[in-house]
């Protein structure tokens, strides 16, 4: 009894632990053993080698639990040391010394000038253009799975698949993988070493062996690599992610730095170093690849390569009139001129004599300007890090323009020429008829250049070309001419409400318009206008308008009439509308009719006429209780609300309730006949007798009594994987055991039915399917393997084990924690796994094994806080041991 709270004490706190206070489940050991290097599958086997075995782990045995956290411990760190004591990384050259960079900044062409010390706020810190190929997933790097053929300069190795394919005359195809010794041998042929070759190499080799044993055309020989090895590069340095990555050797270094997320922030575009396992060298430039994307193929990887990113040492920032505004990263020998044109040139309206340079130096901020009419597009300025350089615009004033403005055609600018005078600018442009010619005036800008004068022309004068008048322009001069039409006040009078056609109208001063007038221009009235209008008049010096009512009646009848009143400057007419003046009453209709609806209410209306606008009655409908929501309308408008009831006959004429009649803002509500439904259909397909649609005679239906209706099961009924899907409110699937149904009967567990229900029993099925990461290949022949599914026949007391193993095992990618059991009723179990400890869901026939892939990793930035496994289960044994005691004292004092 004590070993049993034991365990119950060690494992609840084990529990407790994990959940409450450090959160340490399955993954976090997972990632924990990923970042501290350690493979958990070499920490299971090393387990196994010294005589444990993780998945059969004596819960009830504390010393066992405590010599298997010891052993776990070892093991971990054994095995650091050991890759500790392998990892080797070449010296990387160190970067130039300040003062290196100090003496090549000073080499700033002689055309740099005007230097001033000013104070600036420091440098906002930006992403270094190039940093988007890896942030918005430019850059990718391949999966084994994708198919991608390498370029000419891939380096074969160990692990790649080699196709050779002939056609024409002779038609053959061969599949070799390169041995480990570097080799393929293919059928009948010597062996031809590919290992170390480039792809472009490999295949002029394997073209010379295959033409001493086969004839063919050249254009009918192909070779491809058709699978490519895996290999393990390390990237450090100023990454996102530093580690080891197990990738495809189809991947160049530019492709591999996209598993560890590009450089950072402050990570080289310019100078990663490729350290290749012999100890060569080279150098990759982002710079250079967005230039020309083909040198990516010279830049393949080989098993054990290195990539080291260093911090970008020189980086500057361009803004301005330039085509790429971002900040930059430049080697030692680039200068202003390679800058301008990473940033894609300088737009049109840049201000070359004066490009300002911002830069930090002997502790003070100043500005040098750039003449880069002068310096050769900037070659040979050097610039430092950290610079910023910004391009002007050009000030978009025309100062070769004179303008024209005013009674004229074709106002806007004209083009100045040598000696151009009025009487030339006036030959440009098209007079308007009524143009006052014998005023204009000519601005022209005083010698400050800012303030104006005008001066007057008389271009009558200089039309008569007798040169009178007549001046040189000047740049920036406008002439300004007026038109006799722009001193003349337009009088208008407007018409609106219910007319034909609303609007404003000239009202000419010569003519006498009356109100009958304006009614005409308008359209006329509309059939809803009242017999009344208002002219609402503003006499010139009143602050407030004068209301004049007229009778529209009269005024059209009766020309003469003083209603018809003559139209002045500003007048607005308003004829009003004879709805406006009135409410507008409804009756409302809802419940067991076909179409609901409000009506507009008249006293001619009846109940019998609402019900049959509305459609008429549903067959639910209760004739007899139809009720009525009234408002009644007491003095000082106080009102209170009325319900009545009224019965129909067939004829939907009103039988009782008096003599009812309709009044306005009724809401009239047929009701629901009490315990009214029609049939209400199931389906029962599959291993019945009778299967087919059935329907519920009562309200507590059940299962058991629909499948005893449709005949009982059949011989081939399989139970376990009856489904019961249910339309009613959008439900959906629901699990049913039948099996436990039906030994008690009475159990919720016999569920009751609900309209629209359909239940399917299937047949017997004593298969177990396996889906997902297993070798297949290594466990059947090919038809067999090229499937995404294999079935075995179901044997009682199999476990999930026996069956992945059946089936080839686990593949590489394999998560051998993603394993996942589909019983045939639709629940799903998956495996439960506490620190070495798994505990596999039960097989029965017709379940799914699917077993999981790895996710491509992808390192988080936050740091996780490292795991004590010492105190993860040193305190879980504490607890424990106190929960041991507390019980042990408790029995001592009974």
């Amino acid at each position: 009894m004590i070993i049993k709270y034991l365990f119950i004490a060690f494992f609840t706190c084990l529990l407790c632990f994990d959940v409450h206070a450090q959160q340490v489940d399955q993954d976090e050991i997972s990632k924990h053993l990923e970042k501290e290097g350690v493979d958990e599958e070499e920490v299971r086997k090393r387990l196994v080698a010294e005589g444990y075995d993780p998945d059969n782990i004596d819960l009830n045995n504390p010393t066992q639990l405590i010599e298997i956290q010891n052993a776990t411990e070892r093991i971990v760190k054994q095995i650091k040391a050991e890759k500790a004591s392998e990892v080797k990384i070449d010296t990387i050259p160190a970067a130039p010394s300040s003062q290196e960079l100090i003496e090549k900044s000073e080499k700033i062409d002689a055309n740099i000038n005007d230097v001033a010390v000013v104070e600036v706020e420091e440098l906002a810190e930006l992403t270094i253009y190039g940093h988007h190929l890896y942030r918005e997933g430019g850059i990718k790097f391949y999966k084994k799975s994708d198919y991608i053929q390498p370029g000419p300069n891939y380096i074969l190795g160990p692990g790649d698949n080699i196709t050779v394919a002939i056609w024409g005359q002779t038609e053959v195809n061969f599949n070799q993988e390169i041995s480990n010794d570097g080799y393929v041998k293919f059928h009948q042929m010597p062996r031809i070493y590919l290992s170390g070759l480039k792809l472009q190499d490999a295949k002029s080799a394997i073209r010379s062996k295959f033409r001493n044993n086969y004839n063919f055309n050249p254009n009918n020989f192909e070779v491809k690599v058709s699978a490519s090895r895996n290999i393990n590069v390390f990237i450090s340095g100023d990454v996102i992610n530093v580690g080891t990555y197990n990738i495809s050797s189809l991947n160049t270094a530019i492709n591999a730095l996209a598993a560890a997320g590009g450089p950072s922030n402050i990570g080289s575009l310019r100078k990663i170093q490729l350290i290749h396992a012999d100890g060569t060298k080279a150098t990759l430039d982002l710079y250079k690849f967005l230039k020309d994307p083909s040198i990516n193929q010279n830049f393949y990887l080989q098993d054990n390569d290195f990539i080291v990113v260093p911090v970008a040492t020189k980086v500057v920032s361009i803004e301005g009139a330039v085509n790429r505004t971002h900040k930059y990263e430049l080697v030692e020998s680039e200068d202003l001129q390679d800058l301008i044109e990473y940033a894609g040139g300088l737009k049109v309206n840049a201000l070359k004599k004066n490009i300002k340079i911002t830069r930090f130096e002997n502790d003070e901020v100043v500005i040098l300007n750039v003449n880069l009419n002068t310096s050769r597009n900037g070659s040979g300025v050097v610039l430092k890090n950290g610079d910023k350089i910004e391009v002007s615009t050009i000030i978009e004033d025309v100062k070769n323009a004179v303008y024209v403005e005013g009674a004229v055609e074709n106002e806007g600018s004209f083009a100045l020429t040598s000696n151009m005078k009025l009487s030339d600018l006036l030959e440009k442009t098209v007079l308007r008829e009524d143009a006052i010619l014998d005023i204009a005036y000519l601005v022209r800008l005083n010698d400050d250049k800012r303030t104006v004068r005008y001066e007057i022309i008389n271009i009558q004068s200089i039309l008569n070309n007798n040169g009178q008048g007549d001046k040189v322009l000047l740049p920036q001069d406008k002439l300004i001419i007026r038109g006799k039409s722009e001193f003349v006040s337009k009088k208008k009078f407007s018409v609106s409400g219910a007319v034909r056609n609303e609007g404003i109208y000239d009202l000419d001063g010569d003519t006498d318009l009356k109100v009958s007038d304006a009614i005409y221009l308008s359209g006329g009235l509309t059939d809803q206008a009242t017999n009344f209008a208002y002219i609402i008049r503003n006499p010139p010096g009143q602050l407030s308008p004068n209301y004049i009512s007229i009778d529209i009646d009269s005024a059209l009848n009766n020309p003469s009439s003083t209603d018809n009143q003559n139209l002045m400057p500003g007048d607005e007419i308003k004829v009003y509308d004879q709805t406006v003046y009135f409410d507008e009453s409804f009756v409302s209709i809802q419940g067991a009719v076909r179409n609901p609806q409000d009506f507009r209410f008249d006293s001619s209306l009846t109940l019998k006429d609402v019900i049959l606008q509305a459609g008429g009655l549903k067959l639910e409908a209760a004739r007899n209780k139809i009720d009525i929501f009234r408002v009644e309308f007491q003095n000082n408008n106080k009102t209170r609300i009325l319900v009545a009831s009224a019965s129909v006959n067939a004829s939907l004429e009103v039988i009782s309730g008096g003599d009812f009649q309709l009044k306005p803002f009724d809401q009239i509500v047929v009701r629901r006949a009490p315990e009214f439904e029609l049939q209400r259909s199931i389906l029962i397909n599959g291993e019945v007798k009778y299967p087919g649609k059935y329907f519920l005679v009562d309200d507590n239906s059940t299962i058991l009594g629909l499948v005893k209706d449709a005949g009982g099961l059949t011989n081939e009924a399989f139970i376990g994987g009856l489904t019961l899907f249910r339309e009613k409110d959008d439900v959906g699937y629901i699990v049913v055991d039948l099996e436990r149904a039906m030994s008690n009967p009475k159990s919720t567990l016999n569920v009751i039915l609900q309209e629209g229900d359909l239940i399917k029993i299937p047949k017997k099925n004593n298969l177990v399917t396996i889906r997902g990461a297993v070798k297949r290949t290594d466990a059947f022949v090919s038809e067999m393997a090229n499937t995404d599914k294999t079935n075995f026949i179901y044997e009682e007391g199999r476990s999930v084990k026996d069956y992945i193993a059946s089936a080839g095992g686990f593949q590489e990618n394999a998560d051998k924690s993603n394993i996942i059991v589909t019983y045939p009723n639709g629940e799903k179990h998956s495996l439960k796994k506490v620190l070495f400890f798994k505990s596999y869901p039960k097989i029965v026939p017709g379940s799914t094994i699917y077993i999981g892939y790895k996710k491509v990793e992808e390192h988080s930035k936050s740091e996780h806080e490292d795991i004590d496994w010492g105190k993860v289960l040193s305190n879980s044994i504490a607890q424990a041991t106190t929960i041991l005691s507390l019980i042990l004292l408790i029995q001592n004092v009974n």
